[in-house]
């Protein structure tokens, strides 16, 4: 006789736990590590709140005493994710495996039947907004950062261009005498991802046909395109005429995220909700019609779930080998040994550091000269090895802001780290490649390394304090280093006698 523990169901279920086990904790892990800086549990709430809002209403009273036409369907799905959850494992991809965990929230969905209740919701746009908790504003950041400045930048002087002379190119604009650049918080991730989550909340509720609700993620780029164009417009206009606004910093809390919030509501969720409102909804007791019947025979369901129990076993225990693993290093990477007259103490790398080049290859060096410190990382695979300072300084528990890009004999951004007890570093962080190129991010390196994926790549990290003269002592650091590790940058910027600015060179549009 068959236990209630051993029917195919629950062994279907007892292996996708197996499975899911591990992308759940790292995922978990992504909402509490501050180097994330992330808002996917709130995300995940939101997810759940329109689950069980469903889940606790009855069905429909056509379907209450029926049977679930998609219940193999759903058991179908669970057992195809393990390709993927195994193609995350042996490559050491988390976020692969992690998204996993998108089916299986549209899985479940399925076999709670939420489209044939009184509450009824979609599923797949369940899941669609469930997918947001996940790190991807983080790795749209990395891939397609840069990608995201220029196209921002270049709609910004199209729209300033209609009013007023503007000059620039990349991610550069010269208006009314001053040089304004285009970083990387004003890429328009962040606002892509908040968009996109209003619009699948929308979307859960509506459940338009399919066609539909897919065109419509068309409107959300175009808003999230328009949306940042004119928070970018606006801010500059309020750097190069300071007068028109009342000399208002737009830069300065609260009126910066003000300003980001008031044309959020009123360029992006407004229309999005006018759209919405005109598509065709399911209907209040629709089933799904997109998802195809799977229906298995009963004498297979024991064995394909028994052998799926198997399969995730197996999986979650292979060895793991990275695909992005960095190419053994040709020299050993040794730092000066002083620098600007200051003798160096190597800093010793922790074993979680140690653990992690052994792993992913790559290499680096840690050395104090004084009060300074110098951080050199190198790579093959800045995929997987380049990451701003902030998510490593975050982690560390200190508090970190974004302040500029700043040109000079090493282009960098710059940030301030303050520790719990007060004190504050200025951290600079260059990208060099071994042809001489220079990068300002790590999305900026990434993108260049694409185009030339021989070539490595490497973070030049220094960290100073911050005291009186800290700028003065930083630039002549700067160059020390420079002249140290033979490094040499033409500036290629804006003459700097047009240049105005808070910082000693630009103004930037922060986060």
């Amino acid at each position: 006789m068959r236990t209630h523990f051993t029917q195919p169901k629950n062994l279907a279920f007892l292996a996708t736990a197996i499975l899911a086990l591990h992308p759940i904790l790292w995922l978990v892990n992504t909402w509490q590590d501050p180097s994330y800086d992330s808002h996917g549990f709130w995300i995940f709430l939101t997810a759940a709140g329109l689950f069980f809002w469903s889940f606790r209403s009855p069905l429909t009273e056509n379907r209450a005493g029926q049977k679930s036409i998609h219940e193999n369907t759903a058991i179908a799905l669970l057992i195809l994710t393990s390709f993927i959850r195994l193609a995350g494992q042996m490559l050491a991809i988390n976020i692969l495996g992690a998204m996993a965990l998108i089916i299986d929230v549209y899985a479940l969905g399925i076999l709670c039947r939420l489209p044939e209740r009184q509450n009824a919701i979609s599923p797949g746009w369940l899941a669609f907004v469930f997918a947001i908790s996940l790190p991807f504003a983080n790795l749209l950041q990395r891939t397609a950062g840069y990608v995201l400045q220029l196209v921002s930048a270049h709609g910004a002087r199209n729209v300033m261009g209609l009013f007023a002379d503007v000059e620039g190119s990349g991610i550069r604009m010269l208006l009314n005498g001053r040089e304004i650049l285009v970083d990387l918080p004003c890429a328009g991730t962040g606002c892509i991802l908040w968009l996109l989550l209003f619009y699948g909340i929308l979307m859960t509720l509506r459940r338009p046909p399919l066609f539909s609700g897919f065109l419509g993620l068309f409107g959300v780029v175009f808003c999230a395109y328009l949306v940042n164009t004119l928070r970018i417009t606006l801010l500059a206009v309020g750097i190069a005429w300071p007068a028109a606004i009342g000399h208002l910093d737009l830069l300065a809390q609260p009126w910066h995220d003000l300003l980001g919030i008031a044309i959020l509501v009123v360029g992006g969720f407004l229309p999005l909700c006018a759209v919405a409102s005109r598509m065709p909804s399911g209907g209040a007791f629709s089933p799904m019609r997109y998802v195809p019947r799977f229906a298995m025979p009963e004498h297979w369901q024991p064995g394909v779930s028994l052998l799926f129990l198997t399969g995730a076993l197996l999986i979650v225990n292979l060895p793991q080998k990275p695909l992005d693993v960095a190419e053994m290093p040709r020299k050993p990477l040794v730092l000066p040994a002083a620098i600007d007259q200051a003798v160096g103490r190597p800093i010793p790398l922790s074993d979680r550091e140690t653990a992690y080049f052994t792993q992913f290859g790559g290499q680096a060096a840690k050395m104090q000269y004084g009060e300074n410190t110098l951080l050199v990382i190198e790579t093959s695979a800045p995929l997987r090895h380049l990451h701003n300072p902030a998510d490593c300084l975050r982690g560390m528990g200190l508090h970190v802001r974004y302040a500029s890009l700043e040109d000079g004999i090493l282009p960098a951004a710059i940030y301030y780290a303050r520790e719990p007890g007060g004190r504050e570093w200025r951290v600079a962080a260059s990208f060099v490649s071994d042809r001489g190129e220079f990068a300002m991010s790590v999305p900026e390196a990434i993108w260049r390394w694409t185009q030339q994926p021989d070539t490595r790549w490497r973070i030049i990290q220094r960290i100073t304090p911050v005291h009186c003269e800290y700028e003065a002592d930083a630039r002549q650091w700067d160059h020390a280093i420079a002249a140290a590790l033979d490094l040499k940058h033409q500036s290629d910027l804006l003459q700097p006698d047009l240049l105005q600015a808070e910082t000693p060179t630009r103004k930037e549009l922060p986060k």
